[in-house]
């Protein structure tokens, strides 16, 4: 076999990643990054949030922080 490998991106419904997974390995391949629907529904959640939160301080509604202060705010919630 060659040493050589492709990268292929694919959607896989949800119940049938740990097949593909499973068929994967089988060929001596290995899954580099997976994402989830959950996952990208929480990304998409949070920026959301964040352009929400940048049109509040843009408009005076809310006062900006630095970064530090942002990552202490969200860990006490």
């Amino acid at each position: 076999m060659s040493d050589t490998m492709t990268t292929i991106t694919a959607n896989v419904p949800d119940e049938l990643s740990d097949k593909l997974k499973q068929f994967m390995e089988e060929l001596g391949g290995e899954i580099l990054v997976e994402t989830t629907s959950s996952l990208k529904e929480v990304a998409l959640a949070e920026l959301e949030e964040g352009l929400s939160e940048a049109r509040n301080i843009q408009e005076g509604k809310k006062a900006r922080m630095s970064l530090a202060a942002r990552v202490f705010h969200k860990l006490c919630q």
